[in-house]
């Protein structure tokens, strides 16, 4: 580059598709009430299993400490929808409905 150029920023949006790092199709669209999710709906959304002694599998994220891991991938969810969200959020907020987009990576 010459000395003097001037660099433009482009927005995201009107870049080439070629120059995108991840490219996503939809799959699925569907509402459903927050209180809905299913156990693998939580596992899609970032919740992960782990166990310490391969006999006590517990559920949460890599960043929480063990003793706020929790036994089923909803009760996780939950603890991570309140963390986000704020205490009591969960039952404000589980009869409302949601967007549910499934998609894949191509």
């Amino acid at each position: 580059m010459r000395p003097g150029t001037i660099i433009r920023k482009i927005p995201s949006i009107y870049m080439p598709r070629w120059v995108s790092r991840i490219t996503l199709e939809i799959t699925n669209i569907r509402v459903e009430r927050l209180g809905d999710i299913s156990e693998a709906d939580c596992i899609s959304e970032g919740i992960v299993e782990c166990t310490k002694d391969d006999k006590l599998c517990k559920f949460g994220l890599s960043e929480w400490a063990w003793a706020d891991w929790k036994h089923t991938p909803k009760e996780a969810y939950i603890t991570l929808w309140e963390r986000i969200n704020g205490f009591g959020s969960w039952e404000r907020d589980k009869e409302k409905f949601v967007w549910a987009i499934e998609f894949k990576r191509i």
